[in-house]
C-alpha cells in the first residue's frame, strides 16, 4: 500500500508554514537576545576539541601501542606525521580566522 498520506509537500500551505516558522524563530531569537541562531552555538575553539577516533588492527598492534605511536611516532615517520599535524592545525586556524572575520 503506498504511503500517499505521509507526503510532507503541500503546495497550498507551504508559504504560510514557512512564514510561521520564520516568525517563531525570530521570536525565539529575540527572547534569547541574539541576532542569529549561529550566536547560540558554542565556539568550537581549542578549548573544545572535536572527538577523534582511530581504528586499530589489534592483530598487528595493541590499542596502547597505537596510542603511543600517535603520541610519539617512530623517527622514520616523524617528518610526515609533523607535516600532517601542521596542515591540520593550519586548516583549523584558517577556519577560526574566517569565523572571526565573518
Amino acid at each position: 500500500m503506498p504511503h500517499a498520506a505521509l507526503s510532507l509537500r503541500s503546495t497550498s500551505s507551504t508559504p504560510t508554514a514557512q512564514a510561521d516558522l520564520t516568525a517563531a524563530l525570530q521570536q525565539l531569537l529575540s527572547e534569547a537576545g541574539v541576532g542569529s541562531a549561529a550566536e547560540l552555538l558554542p565556539d568550537p575553539g581549542p578549548t573544545m576539541p572535536h572527538p577523534r577516533t582511530a581504528r586499530v588492527n589489534t592483530l598487528k598492534m595493541s590499542v596502547e601501542q597505537a596510542l603511543q605511536w600517535l603520541r610519539q611516532p617512530p623517527p622514520e615517520h616523524r617528518r610526515k606525521w609533523e607535516a600532517v599535524v601542521s596542515e591540520a592545525w593550519g586548516r583549523c586556524a584558517d577556519g577560526l580566522a574566517e569565523r572571526a572575520a565573518g
